[in-house]
């Protein structure tokens, strides 16, 4: 994953962050074969690849002696621009294009004395939405949600 951060101060403690992210989901299926006698006679291991964009906006509230630790809160929206298959159906579902939902963070900075810094942020983003675009060969609401640990490298201008 790589992608490029906006942070608007409001004041020392609150600010909103927008971001901007290319991201890669894998999704791997194994399927072993066994005969008549119950012994393993195969095994075959399909994996399908999902490029997509996360655009998070997120309030920022920075608390602690030199407010180092903070708690984010939001939305974001993603978009899956492209999936790579080895076999001619999707393994698992066929993504609608947009998906959004919220997201909720906590993090600590690193403060340095040229203007940078290094945040660490553990982040849950829940899909509100079904991302299932083919309801009539898989059925069911698909919902996702995205667990993170994010490290980014800040400079200020």
């Amino acid at each position: 994953m790589f992608g490029a951060n906006i942070e608007y101060i409001i004041n020392d403690e609150l600010s909103i962050v927008a971001a901007f992210n290319s991201e890669q989901l894998v999704k791997k299926k194994e399927i072993t074969y066994f005969d008549n006698n119950a012994n393993q006679s195969g095994a075959e291991t399909f994996k399908e690849k999902h490029n997509f964009f996360n655009i998070p906006l997120l309030f920022r509230y920075k608390f602690g002696g030199k407010k180092q630790f903070f708690i984010d809160g939001g939305g974001f929206v993603n978009y899956f621009n492209k999936a790579e298959s080895n076999e001619f159906n999707p393994l698992f579902i066929n993504f609608e294009d947009y998906n959004y939902g919220l997201a909720f963070g906590v993090g600590t900075i690193f403060y340095f004395k040229n203007n940078t810094d290094i945040t660490l942020q553990y982040r849950n983003d829940v899909g509100l939405t079904d991302v299932n675009k083919n309801k009539d060969t898989r059925e069911g609401n698909i919902k996702t949600n995205t667990v993170r640990l994010i490290a980014t490298y800040n400079f200020w201008l």
